[in-house]
C-alpha cells in the first residue's frame, strides 16, 4: 500500500533552512516520534524525488534558520501536577511560576478536562531551562509530529482567556523576557460569554504594550512552541478575536495544530499573524482556517529593519475557508496568505483550500510591500496546491500614497491552481496573477517560473498589469496558464507583448517556454513559448476534466517531449512532485 507520508530526496536548491538553537534531541519514552514518513513519486513506492537538479529557487534567500522543535529527553526533570486530587498545585500558573524560579527542566502535567483559567508566560529572568506543560495523560492527544484537531479536545486540559468588566484577557500572553515553554495538548480559548464579543488575540507571545516594538531585541519572548494545540472561537461571527495566534517574539513555534475562528470585527481575524518578529518563526503542519486572513505577516510598520518579520518558515499547512461560512454577512473574507512587510520567507508545501469575492476580490496569495517603509523580500513560494479560487496571485510594488517601499527577490515556483472561479457563487475568475508596478517604485528579481494554473472557464485573464508602468529583472517562464477573456492585459493597451512591455518595461523583463492556451500566438513573443488551442492543451493532462494536471506519459510538454522547456525539465509544474509533497498535509503529518 502507498503512504500516505513524505520522505524527500532533495538536490541542494531543495535543502531546508536548518534549526537554531542547540540542546539534546532525543525523545522522551513517554512522547516518541512518529516514525519516518515516506510517499511515492515519479515510479518509486517509496520516496517522493524532485527532479533530476532540482529546481532553481531564483533570485530568493531563504531563512537563515528556524526554531528547532525536536522534543527533549525528560527523563530526570522535576515534575508537578496540577489540577487532580493530591496534585501539587490547584492553579496552573502557581505551578508555571513555581516552574521558572525551580532549577533544571520542569514538566507540569495537567489533569485532562481540568480549566486552568488564562496562562502568563512570565518573565524568565535570565533562566534558560525548559518547562513543558502537557496532559497528566498523553493517550489522548496524538503522538508528536501528527496534528491535534477538535476531536482531541476531550484529551486535553482547558486555557481560557479571563472576562474583565470590557473585555477579556488573552487566553495565553507572555511578559518581557517570556520563553524556554512548550505548550503541548492545551484546548485554547476565550470565554463562553457573548456579552463582550470582540478581542485582540486568543494567544499573544509579544512582550509589548499597544502594538509598539519593544525598544530592544533582549526584552522579547524567545524559544516558545505551540504543540498539538486546539486554539479557537467560534465561526459563526458571534465572537471575534483579530488574531488567533499572534508571534512577536524569535524562535517561536507553532506546530501540529487546530486553529480555526472567525468573525466580523474592526479588522478581519487572522488565524496566524505577526506585525513584527525578528524571527526565526516556525508554522508548520497546523490547520488554519478563518474567514479573514489565514496567515498574515506585517500588519503594520517596523520602527527599524530588527523588527520587521524576518525568517518565517510556513510549511505542510491546511489553509482553509468552509465552503459553509460564504455568504454569513458577520464574516469578512479576504484572503488564504499575506505579506505587506516582510523579509527571508519561505511558504512550501500548504494547501490553500476556497476563497470568494467578500471584502477583498477572491485573490488566495497577496505578496506586497504595503506598509510605509515595509518590504516584500526574499520570499520563496513552491509546492502548494491552491484550490476553488476565483483568483491567485497578486504581487504589488506600490500601493496608493505610500513611499519607500521594497519588493524584491521573490520566486514563486512549482505551484498548482485548480478550480479557478469554477464555482459562480464565489466571484467569475479574475486574474490568474496581478501586478502592481511603478517605475519608481519597482518589482525587482521576480521568478514567476513552473506553474500550472487551471482553465478560466472563459472569463478573467491570465495577467492583470492594472496600471503598472515599470519592472526591473522579471522572469516568466515555463509556466502553463489559460487565457481566460482577455490574456496578458494592462488596461489601455492591446493584450500580449505590447501589455507585457507596458507593465513591466522595455527589456525589463523575460517571457520565454510559457504554454498558453488560446493565446493568440500573432500577438505574444514567439521562441520557445507555445500557445496550443484550449482542447489540445487539456489533451495532454491525464484528467483535466477531474482536476488532474499531471501532463500525460509522453506529452509534447514532458522532459524529453517535442515542446520541452530549455531548462530540460517540464512546462508547468511537477504536478506528481507537488502532489507526493503536499499529501502528508491531508493527513497531519510533519516531518520528512
Amino acid at each position: 500500500m502507498r503512504s500516505h507520508l513524505c520522505s524527500i530526496l532533495l538536490a541542494s536548491s531543495l535543502l531546508l533552512p536548518t534549526p537554531c538553537g542547540a540542546g539534546a534531541a532525543q525523545p522522551p519514552a513517554s512522547e516518541s516520534r512518529s516514525p519516518a514518513p515516506v510517499a511515492a513519486h515519479q515510479g518509486s513506492e517509496d520516496v517522493c524525488v524532485a527532479p533530476p537538479g532540482g529546481r532553481s529557487d531564483g533570485p530568493a534567500a531563504l531563512p537563515r534558520g528556524e526554531p528547532d522543535v525536536r522534543l527533549l529527553d525528560s527523563n530526570g526533570w522535576r515534575g508537578y501536577t496540577v489540577g487532580r486530587s493530591g496534585g501539587d498545585f490547584s492553579s496552573l500558573q502557581e505551578a508555571y511560576d513555581r516552574a521558572i524560579v525551580t532549577d533544571g527542566n520542569v514538566r507540569i502535567r495537567v489533569a485532562v478536562g481540568f480549566d486552568a483559567g488564562p496562562l502568563m508566560l512570565r518573565n524568565r529572568g535570565g533562566k534558560t531551562h525548559w518547562i513543558y506543560i502537557q496532559p497528566d495523560s498523553l493517550a489522548g492527544i496524538p503522538r508528536s509530529g501528527l496534528r491535534a484537531t477538535r476531536k482531541h479536545a476531550d484529551g486535553m486540559y482547558k486555557i481560557r482567556g479571563k472576562l474583565t468588566r470590557t473585555s477579556f484577557s488573552e487566553a495565553i500572553w507572555a511578559e518581557p523576557h517570556a520563553g524556554y515553554t512548550r505548550i503541548v495538548g492545551a484546548d485554547v480559548s476565550i470565554p463562553d460569554d457573548r456579552t463582550q464579543r470582540a478581542h485582540s488575540h486568543v494567544v499573544r507571545i509579544r512582550a509589548d504594550a499597544g502594538g509598539v516594538e519593544p525598544a530592544s531585541l533582549e526584552v522579547t519572548p524567545r524559544k516558545i512552541i505551540l504543540d498539538r494545540c486546539y486554539i479557537h472561537v467560534p465561526t459563526d461571527g458571534t465572537r471575534f478575536a483579530a488574531n488567533l495566534v499572534g508571534f512577536y517574539g524569535r524562535d517561536l513555534a507553532l506546530i501540529d495544530s487546530y486553529v480555526i475562528g472567525g468573525g466580523r470585527g474592526w479588522e478581519a481575524t487572522k488565524a496566524f499573524g505577526t506585525s513584527y518578529s525578528p524571527g526565526p518563526l516556525l508554522v508548520e503542519n497546523n490547520y488554519l482556517a478563518t474567514d479573514g486572513i489565514n496567515v498574515f505577516l506585517g500588519a503594520s510598520e517596523a520602527a527599524h529593519n530588527d523588527w520587521i518579520p524576518s525568517d518565517v518558515t510556513i510549511r505542510r499547512n491546511h489553509i482553509h475557508k468552509d465552503v459553509a461560512w460564504h455568504g454569513n454577512p458577520r464574516l469578512l473574507v479576504k484572503n488564504g496568505f499575506e505579506i505587506k512587510n516582510a523579509r527571508r520567507v519561505l511558504f512550501e508545501r500548504n494547501v490553500l483550500e476556497n476563497n470568494w469575492v467578500d471584502a477583498q476580490t477572491g485573490k488566495m496569495i497577496l505578496l506586497r510591500a504595503e506598509a510605509e517603509r515595509g518590504v516584500c523580500e526574499d520570499v520563496t513560494v513552491r509546492y502548494n496546491r491552491i484550490e476553488n479560487t476565483p483568483s491567485v496571485w497578486d504581487i504589488a510594488g506600490m500601493d496608493e500614497d505610500l513611499a519607500l517601499r521594497s519588493l524584491r527577490r521573490v520566486s514563486i515556483h512549482d505551484n498548482v491552481a485548480t478550480r479557478i472561479g469554477d464555482n459562480a457563487d464565489f466571484g467569475e475568475a479574475g486574474a490568474i496573477l496581478q501586478v502592481s508596478t511603478q517605475a519608481d517604485q519597482p518589482i525587482r528579481n521576480l521568478l514567476f517560473s513552473h506553474n500550472t494554473h487551471d482553465d478560466l472557464g472563459g472569463a478573467g485573464l491570465a495577467i492583470n498589469g492594472m496600471d503598472s508602468t515599470g519592472a526591473v529583472d522579471c522572469i516568466i517562464r515555463d509556466n502553463i496558464f489559460d487565457h481566460g477573456r482577455y490574456g496578458v492585459k494592462r488596461d489601455g493597451t492591446v493584450e500580449g507583448t505590447a501589455s507585457l512591455m507596458a507593465i513591466f518595461g522595455v527589456g525589463n523583463y523575460s517571457w520565454d517556454s510559457n504554454v498558453g492556451s488560446d493565446f493568440p500566438a500573432e500577438l505574444y513573443p514567439g521562441g520557445e513559448n507555445d500557445y496550443p488551442r484550449r482542447a489540445a492543451l487539456r489533451a495532454e493532462f491525464e484528467d483535466a476534466a477531474s482536476g488532474d494536471l499531471r501532463l500525460r506519459v509522453g506529452s509534447l510538454y514532458r522532459t524529453g517531449g517535442a515542446r520541452s522547456p530549455s531548462d530540460g525539465v517540464m512546462r508547468g509544474a511537477d504536478v506528481e512532485l507537488v502532489s507526493c509533497l503536499t499529501r502528508a498535509v491531508d493527513d497531519g503529518v510533519r516531518g520528512d
